[in-house]
């Protein structure tokens, strides 16, 4: 897990903006290994319930290329946990 808080926020704000509001986003975990990052944010549904996959492909796409304006080597997994 990151330790660098400064790190942690601005990702975690990156997400969270790039998300759309009604994604109920459970956790968003940072891990560093050398130069790289991957950021595993866990989803669990969304307020109606019904999750659009087109929309949240667009939506992780969106999330990565504004994370990869800020940091180099980015990897991000969104999980669905139930």
């Amino acid at each position: 897990m990151l330790q660098n808080k400064q790190v942690q926020q601005k990702v975690e704000h990156i997400v969270r903006t790039n998300l759309a509001d009604d994604i109920l986003v459970k956790s968003c975990v940072i891990y560093k290994t050398g130069m790289a990052y991957r950021v595993k944010v866990l989803i669990n549904g969304t307020v109606n319930g019904d999750i659009n996959l087109k929309g949240l492909a667009q939506q992780k796409q969106k999330i990565v290329t504004a994370l990869r304006h800020k940091f180099a080597f980015m990897n991000l997994d969104l999980v669905y946990d139930a």
